[in-house]
């Protein structure tokens, strides 16, 4: 209980949802509004933000279009490539918090968005999945958002090619086998494509020299929306170094790796900027030098922008493989491969085998530092061992001093009776005291939460963990709504 009082901000951002299960089939039933929006899965943004003078961990995700799921009888060449052109808004939950009902305390909801982060500028043309072109700014109307007579607009952006000539409609009717695009009456000389729209195609095809995190993310700053993806600068010829054991993604092949860019791309013109946050890699500076004016110094970066760079998750999840052998420091324990880890693994669904965790991002106050931090971490267990999280990347245990094991029970989803299948928390920390904090499960309707349990012990915490109990009590908020936190029960 002590240690909880000392590290209040860690326990308020103590996180309850679980970006990968249950918020985002939350989020679809209360937010999407409409059928043509998505929420998709896996896609939900960790991030922080400065609300109310408090420093708080966020879930968001960005409402996109999917045209796929209009009726069909309105699937017509004008209605998905001049009026249907974009998504609308992004929503943010509080990280531990749930409403009576059960439902996420929204800081950013609706549309037209109304909340915080402020969003001026909610249009989303370029976003994960929007895989297909669009023609902007014709003689029809492009659908904004609905209320209760539909919204329209024209996209006021200046990133797509223009149709300024028959040769040039000719050339992408061409390349998109798309024929309207010399005959159709709603085309002006002012009309622009826009294409390459899918934020990891679009950064791709600018930098193919870069290889990418598979796991873009949405941030608000200044009322816009943006992107934000890691680059990584690779080779596979650095001296005595092994390959890589990955057998895809951003690392396939290659034995050096660096983060050394970031890319930001606006979600409502496309504006692409990569920005070197490593001035002292060779590699990049040499891209740099045969390509000057494409990697900006990081210091133009504005500061709202910086704010939410974050350590990304495949050169972590990569790095923490290779740390399961190479944190012995001992020769001897080393080549006997004494203290081998393995990274942790769980059961999200019960009818389905452990899987290996991957990294997840929490705030919290790391041994001997004097404020909290946007950190990653992910656990790992002894080598040939499925249950007790034994250490963490960060914070390795001595030899033979125990973890400790997460709690059975963690966040439990209940909607009453009836045939359940539990999905586990994807993720658990160890909170100050030895305790743990699993970060979600759900039944397979993603029903709401109800009860949330905070381990701390054997015995019934002092007042001041008692104190951190009736602060998180139900209090009405969230427009009527009563909020409710974390609980800690007696033990």
């Amino acid at each position: 209980a002590d240690a909880v009082a000392r590290n209040p901000q860690t326990v308020q951002n103590a996180r309850l949802w679980d970006p990968q299960l249950a918020l985002p089939q939350t989020l679809e039933n209360i937010q999407s509004l409409r059928t043509y929006y998505q929420f998709y899965p896996n896609e939900v943004a960790v991030d922080r933000y400065q609300l109310g003078g408090q420093y708080l961990q966020l879930l968001l995700a960005a409402r996109e279009l999917k045209p796929e799921n209009l009726p069909p009888e309105v699937k017509n060449w004008v209605n998905l490539k001049l009026q249907y052109t974009h998504g609308y808004g992004v929503v943010a939950a509080r990280a531990n918090e749930a409403t009576t009902q059960g439902y996420p305390v929204l800081t950013l909801k609706d549309i037209p968005p109304a909340g915080t982060p402020e969003v001026t500028q909610p249009g989303i043309y370029f976003g994960r999945h929007t895989t297909d072109y669009v023609l902007a700014d014709s003689k029809q109307f492009e659908f904004d958002y609905p209320l209760e007579t539909d919204k329209f607009t024209h996209w006021t952006g200046h990133t797509g090619v223009p149709l300024t000539s028959g040769l040039r409609s000719l050339a992408f009717a061409v390349r998109f086998g798309d024929i309207n695009m010399l005959i159709s009456p709603q085309l002006t000389a002012q009309t622009q494509v826009l294409f390459n729209r899918a934020v990891q195609d679009r950064v791709a095809a600018l930098a193919p020299f870069l290889r990418f995190d598979q796991d873009p993310y949405v941030v608000v700053v200044d009322g816009r929306v943006y992107w934000i993806l890691d680059g990584f600068t690779v080779t596979d010829h650095y001296p005595y170094s092994e390959m890589a054991p990955d057998q895809g993604g951003a690392f396939y092949n290659v034995n050096y790796a660096r983060n050394s860019v970031k890319v930001v791309v606006d979600a409502y013109d496309g504006t692409t900027t990569f920005y070197q946050i490593d001035p002292k890699d060779a590699i990049a500076n040499t891209y740099g030098a045969i390509f000057p004016g494409l990697l900006k110094p990081f210091s133009q970066m504005p500061a709202g922008l910086q704010a939410h760079i974050r350590y990304p998750r495949d050169l972590f999840n990569l790095q923490a493989e290779r740390f399961t052998l190479f944190h012995m420091t001992d020769p001897r324990d080393f080549f006997s491969r004494l203290d081998l880890w393995n990274i942790a693994k769980e059961n999200q669904q019960q009818a389905s085998g452990p899987l290996p965790m991957r990294p997840f991002y929490v705030v919290s106050r790391l041994p001997g530092e004097s404020k909290v931090e946007f950190v990653t971490i992910l656990p790992y267990t002894p080598n040939g061992k499925t249950t007790g999280l034994r250490n963490s990347l960060r914070f390795p245990l001595p030899q033979g001093q125990p973890g400790g094991r997460p709690p059975a029970s963690g966040v439990e989803h209940r909607s009453g009776p009836g045939d359940q299948v539990a999905i586990r928390a994807a993720q658990c920390r160890r909170l100050p005291g030895n305790s743990w904090q699993p970060a979600g499960a759900a039944d397979r309707e993603f029903p709401p939460l109800h009860r949330a349990d905070l381990p701390g012990g054997d015995q019934r915490p002092d007042s001041a963990a008692e104190e951190s109990d009736r602060r998180h009590r139900p209090e009405r908020g969230d427009g009527g709504h009563a909020r409710q936190g974390a609980r800690v029960p007696a033990r």
